[in-house]
């Protein structure tokens, strides 16, 4: 898997999220091809405007939700711990290719 860099442009927080689920049919015959995509926009609601726009494919959504899985777990794992952390962990931005 390749991976790809993206340079952030600055930090954008989003409190909600919209899902919009799109099915595309092409019909051949008496066949059927079908593909799901899912856009998900991402909306800042102190300012009321979007602030990220993707729409991904549903190979790309059931990796995403993989990851967004784990990663909660871990999160609500940390959160819950009575341990301080033995150092301050930094946030870097930091982006891959997952699909």
């Amino acid at each position: 898997m390749k991976e790809m860099k993206v340079k952030p442009s600055g930090s954008m927080y989003a409190e909600e999220v919209m899902v919009i689920n799109t099915i595309k049919s092409e019909k051949n015959g008496e066949d059927v091809n079908k593909q799901g995509f899912m856009r998900l926009t991402f909306v800042d609601t102190l300012s009321g405007k979007a602030v990220a726009d993707v729409t991904v494919s549903s190979i790309t959504a059931r990796a995403l939700h993989k990851i967004l899985s784990e990663n909660i777990a871990k999160m609500e794992k940390d959160l819950k711990s009575k341990d301080a952390p033995e150092q301050i962990v930094e946030s870097k931005e930091s982006t891959t290719y997952i699909g």
